[in-house]
């Protein structure tokens, strides 16, 4: 599926450190890499908030969609999050992506990248 594919790109940040790829991204990525970073965020999320909208109404999810859920709440936990069943994942992670664009950028797009995730963060929580 392309959202395992996708998904490897917030894997890394979260494996580094966010707190490290925040301060450092500045440096080593160019403008490319921010805004594959977010394409593939939009992806995820959107995919996400999708599967939680099926399960709202009843649906079942296939073995590999919820293994892809597994994945993600696995990666939560790395960075200490509470993944109860009582919030919406896919605003969690539109969240923790946009905190990847909140320190010093070369680029003015940077920032709004996360300004953008944080507002689909907001448009999935209600």
């Amino acid at each position: 599926m392309a959202v395992t594919r996708a998904l490897e790109g917030f894997a890394i940040p979260i494996r580094t450190g966010i707190l490290l790829i925040q301060k450092t991204a500045a440096f080593k990525w160019s403008v490319e890499h921010a805004l594959a970073a977010w394409d593939a965020g939009l992806l995820v999320t959107k995919w996400v908030h999708t599967i939680e909208q099926l399960q709202k109404t009843g649906n079942a999810v296939t073995s590999e969609e919820g293994q892809v859920l597994d994945n993600i709440r696995r990666l939560l936990k790395e960075i200490d999050m509470d993944c109860s069943q009582d919030f919406s994942l896919s605003a969690e992670l539109a969240r923790i992506w946009a905190s990847l664009f909140d320190d010093t950028w070369v680029w003015g797009v940077a920032p709004r990248i996360g300004w953008v995730l944080r507002q689909l963060a907001i448009m999935f929580d209600t």
